[in-house]
């Protein structure tokens, strides 16, 4: 089983604690602000990885009004990144 450690210093660690925060919670919607907060990334910073995040596949959203809501997608890519994080 991989060890999730091998990934420190490759995953820089604000984008960790932000898929960390949506593994921890996959059938939540979050607000860009709420991720921000939860995940202690500046506003700024978490808006650039979001976007990453879902060019990557590993994040999808919905647009209600105004406002975005992110959730962590439901596809091999999200089941494989848990697998090496949480080896589940």
């Amino acid at each position: 089983m991989p060890d999730a450690n091998v990934l420190e210093g490759l995953i820089d660690q604000k984008l960790q604690r932000i898929l960390q925060l949506f593994l921890r919670k996959k059938d939540e919607l979050f607000h860009l602000q709420k991720i921000s907060k939860e995940a202690h990334v500046p506003l700024t910073t978490t808006h650039a990885l979001m976007k990453r995040l879902i060019a990557m596949e590993f994040i999808s959203f919905i647009t209600v009004g105004k406002f975005k809501l992110y959730k962590l997608a439901g596809n091999q890519k999200t089941k494989a990144l848990e697998k090496l994080l949480h080896g589940k």
